[in-house]
């Protein structure tokens, strides 16, 4: 039995069950702004193993040219990069193109700094 993934590519069933009988206990964080404009596409979800004070980042962001995809579209990557010893953060498309994309890029690198 094999499982379709948005894109279409196909994963074996015995990987999934692998993936999800995992005994890493992950925490999720859905939806946090990250930059105060209240814009809802301004938002990551953060992934993290129990006790990651301290370890490495993976700011997943999609392909898509900012304006197809999402960020809920991460499958078994959190999973995966926690077991690894990372917290995974996804962000939401920013649905923009051109100057109005380069800006609201430039503000989500320069949120990366803040203490959330």
């Amino acid at each position: 039995m094999k499982s379709r993934t948005a894109s279409g590519t196909s994963i074996p069933f015995s990987v999934l069950m692998a993936l999800a009988s995992s005994s890493t206990a992950q925490i999720t964080r859905e939806n946090i702004p990250y930059l105060d404009d209240g814009h809802p596409r301004h938002v990551l979800d953060i992934f993290a193993p129990e006790d990651a004070a301290g370890l490495p980042v993976v700011f997943w962001i999609h392909g898509g040219g900012w304006q197809v995809g999402d960020k809920d579209d991460v499958q078994v990557k959190p999973r995966y990069f926690n077991e690894k010893g990372y917290v995974f953060v996804s962000t939401k498309d920013l649905g923009t193109q051109g100057d109005a994309a380069t800006a609201a890029l430039e503000a989500f690198l320069s949120s990366l700094g803040k203490d959330r």
